[in-house]
C-alpha cells in the first residue's frame, strides 16, 4: 500500500463506470456545438479529470466538483444549441457518473476495494441509468409540449435546479 492511496480505496467496477459515464456526458452533452465553442468541451474535460481525481483520492469533494463541471458544460451547450436532447442526456450521464462515484467511495469505505461487490455495483449503476432515463424522458416530453420552444420559466427552473444540485453536492 502506497502512502498516497487511502487504506480503503473506491471499488473498481463503480469507479470505472463513473469515469465512463463522465466521458459519455462530455461526448453526448457537448456534441451539438461541434468545433465552434471550446468552453463547454473544456469544462467537460475538466469535469472528467476532477471526477477521476476524486476516485483516485476517495474524495467526495472532488467528485462533486467534477459533477458540477460536467453539468456546467451541458448547461452551456443547452443555452446555445437548438436541440435540448443532447444536453438532457449529458446532464443525466453526469448524474450517473456522480452516483457511481459516490457508490464506489462509499462501498470502498465499507468493504474495501477487494470485496466481491460487482453485482451490487452493476445493480446500482442500472438503477442510476433508469432514473436518468426517466428524467430525460420527462424533460423531453415537457419541452415537446411547451408552446414556442423553451420558455423562460424552464430556464429559471433549470438555474434553480443547478443551485439545489450545488448545495446538495457540497453538503
Amino acid at each position: 500500500m502506497t502512502a498516497n492511496r487511502p487504506a480503503l480505496a473506491p471499488t473498481r467496477t463503480s469507479a470505472l463506470l463513473a469515469v465512463l459515464a463522465g466521458v459519455g456526458s462530455v461526448v453526448v452533452g457537448t456534441s451539438p456545438i461541434g468545433t465552434s465553442a471550446v468552453a463547454p468541451l473544456a469544462a467537460g474535460v475538466v469535469g472528467v479529470l476532477l471526477l477521476t481525481q476524486g476516485l483516485l483520492q476517495a474524495a467526495r469533494s472532488w467528485l462533486a466538483a467534477g459533477t458540477l463541471a460536467l453539468v456546467g458544460a451541458t448547461t452551456m451547450v443547452a443555452f446555445a444549441a437548438s436541440d435540448p436532447l443532447p444536453s438532457l442526456g449529458g446532464a443525466a450521464l453526469a448524474f450517473v457518473a456522480w452516483d457511481c462515484g459516490e457508490y464506489a467511495v462509499g462501498l470502498g469505505e465499507q468493504v474495501g476495494r477487494r470485496g466481491a461487490t460487482a453485482r451490487q455495483e452493476l445493480r446500482n449503476a442500472g438503477t442510476s441509468v433508469a432514473v436518468a432515463a426517466v428524467a430525460v424522458g420527462a424533460g423531453w416530453a415537457t419541452l415537446a409540449v411547451a408552446p414556442g420552444g423553451v420558455p423562460v420559466v424552464a430556464l429559471a427552473v433549470l438555474a434553480a435546479g443547478l443551485v439545489v444540485l450545488f448545495v446538495l453536492l457540497w453538503t
